[in-house]
């Protein structure tokens, strides 16, 4: 297993084990889903008729040629002068960042159900289930959703491992 996948820092509960749409063939994609209700005001001018001038969304989804790596997303580090963190970037990797969906007032998605906006065990999986239609609405990807959770023995695919044979056990 690998050191990092081990690591208590590592984001497991958040990872799935992603499969193609089209059998057989493998996936080249690379997406994040962002699932969040923060306020995003629109850009000057942009308020739709009808509208307010500010808009919540339910997400944000990335869809771009980086690798979930150091050198495609950089390093945080501690800058030497100010002592502060900053985030040392340097790569060629393309994306967009999409908002996805909007929220109602009360704070759930629009469609999604009381029961999945109360919370509790068996609205979690409904609202990852509807989390996922509003993301395929805005952000149509090649993989089954919702991904499949891996299980406690499994772990993703690891470059280092291999191909260098670095099991980091």
């Amino acid at each position: 297993m690998s050191k990092w996948y081990n690591s208590p820092m590592f984001p497991r509960d958040v990872m799935r084990d992603n499969r193609s749409v089209r059998e057989g063939l493998l996936m080249h994609s690379k997406v994040s889903k962002i699932n969040a209700t923060i306020h995003v005001p629109p850009p000057k001018g942009e308020a739709r008729k009808g509208e307010s001038r500010s808009a919540d969304c339910a997400g944000w989804a990335y869809v771009g040629s980086a690798n979930l790596s150091e050198s495609a997303w950089g390093r945080l580090v501690i800058d030497r002068k100010t002592k502060q963190a900053k985030l040392n970037c340097r790569n060629w990797e393309s994306g967009v960042v999409v908002p996805v969906g909007r929220v109602e007032e009360d704070g759930t998605e629009r469609g999604a159900s009381a029961e999945a906006a109360a919370g509790g065990a068996a609205a979690e999986a409904e609202t990852e289930a509807e989390l996922s239609r509003v993301f395929r609405a805005a952000v149509p990807v090649p993989m089954q959703e919702p991904g499949r959770e891996y299980a406690e023995d499994e772990q993703p695919w690891f470059y280092l491992e291999h191909f260098h044979g670095d099991n980091n056990e």
